[in-house]
């Protein structure tokens, strides 16, 4: 599986120009924008779907929003409300962020995990890359998809072939590429790749 992120506002102008282009390969945008109101946030979510309207959206964060868009999907963050919480009031996907075995016992009952971060990423600077052993932890508990979040991209998704990942979510990889497009088809085929999800622990 191949996630697209949009965050905001790190999310590049240009990218609105290759959106198109770019949605083909993916299974789902996640838009996330930590510091933008939820009207605006709506407002850029209406843009994505007037933009590339056969992608599956998801929201990060925001139940309102994701209600209001329609959205195929709503993400929780690590410190936010559980599954079992938000399950009652919304019967999309759910997935959940997740960064070792503590938190991921508190984030049963999501459709995905979203373990990160893979490697060191711009928005995170100086933050080292979480420890594959802190990976292993989350795939020990999972009853669901694991994905791969974190200064992924062309180059280095090969790194994370075999350790139980079902797939990835890219910003940079995508969006700051040379060819955003050809990275993002490139990506989804290292991930659909069997031997690439082989391995790991858990229901994956």
């Amino acid at each position: 599986m191949l996630v697209a992120l949009i965050d905001l506002p790190r999310f590049p102008e240009s990218g609105w120009t290759v959106l198109p282009e770019v949605v083909p390969s993916v299974d789902a945008v996640l838009l996330r924008g930590k510091s933008l109101s939820p009207i605006a946030l709506y407002e850029v979510g209406t843009r994505l779907r007037q933009t590339a309207p056969p992608v599956a959206l998801w929201v990060s964060d925001r139940l309102d929003v994701a209600l209001a868009l329609g959205s195929a999907g709503l993400h929780l963050p690590a410190d936010g409300l559980g599954p079992t919480r938000i399950r009652p009031f919304w019967s999309g996907t759910l997935s959940a962020a997740v960064h070792d075995g503590q938190e991921a016992s508190k984030q049963l009952g999501a459709d995905l995990w979203i373990w990160g971060h893979a490697f060191p990423t711009r928005s995170k600077p100086g933050a080292p890359a979480r420890s594959r052993l802190a990976l292993q932890e989350v795939l020990a508990l999972a009853t669901c998809p694991v994905l791969a979040i974190g200064g992924i991209g062309v180059d280095n998704v090969s790194q994370l072939a075999g350790l139980g990942l079902r797939g990835v979510v890219v910003q940079d990889g995508i969006w700051l590429a040379p060819n955003p497009a050809a990275a993002a088809l490139k990506l989804k085929q290292a991930v659909s790749d069997p031997r690439w999800q082989g391995g790991g622990e858990g229901c994956n």
